[in-house]
């Protein structure tokens, strides 16, 4: 099946995050850090296949991957840029305009992965985390000044440290850009049975345990003023 393009392998919580992104029929999303695509076929999957997806990413070869991926499992309505997304204007110039929602899905510690990828603690150095939370600030920021009145950004990490999300929304929030944003809650989105890893802010963090999904969070902010 896997060989055969009719599943793909994603946890349980990446899926949530995609489905938070919620699109009326013909929607532009623009799915920035989509490396080599899962979530970008999880959004158009969500979607029905109906959305106007926008994949982004810094390096080139991972959008020849995302590209050949989206082929060979048929996904319709993926267009692709090369960009540096903390650059507002080198990302709006990318994209072409602005989009109904914008997924982050930000670089980080990984550390809600462990139990698969218990070789990531040894590759994370004191300095890491301060310059990942940093990364995923400017990629919020710069993501945000896409965003169109009355559409969303879906701010999402694979880790569970405060620093590197609630922080990361709390300055957002705080800051110029994030002046015209409210926090929408996840709860309508979330299944009941996850109700737990639903926070009291309204964002979903999940938290890894046996039989239970890895460790993600997600925060859904939408523009409420130019």
């Amino acid at each position: 099946a896997l060989a055969s393009g009719k599943v793909v392998v994603a946890d349980a919580s990446a899926q949530l995050v995609c489905r938070l992104v919620l699109t009326p029929d013909g929607a532009t999303v623009v799915d920035v850090g989509a490396g080599r695509g899962t979530k970008t076929l999880l959004l158009q999957a969500a979607a029905g296949g109906k959305a106007s997806i926008t994949a982004v990413d810094l390096h080139a070869f991972k959008v020849d991957v995302l590209l050949s991926r989206m082929a060979e499992l048929h996904v319709p309505g993926v267009t692709t840029a090369v960009a540096d997304a903390t650059d507002a204007e080198d990302l709006k110039d990318a994209v072409g305009g602005l989009a109904d929602v914008v997924l982050v899905d930000a670089p980080c510690s990984n550390l809600g992965t462990l139990r698969r990828h218990p070789e990531k603690r040894w590759r994370l150095a004191p300095d890491d985390l301060p310059r990942l939370a940093e990364l995923g600030n400017r990629l919020l920021s710069a993501a945000s000044r896409l965003v169109r009145d009355g559409g969303f950004v879906v701010y999402s990490t694979c880790t569970i440290l405060r620093r590197e999300n609630e922080d990361v929304i709390a300055a957002f929030l705080s800051s110029a850009d994030g002046e015209g944003f409210v926090t929408e809650s996840v709860d309508e989105r979330v299944p009941d049975a996850w109700s737990q890893f639903v926070t009291d802010e309204g964002w979903f963090r999940s938290i890894p345990r046996e039989n239970g999904p890895d460790g993600h969070f997600a925060a859904i902010l939408r523009r409420v003023r130019g």
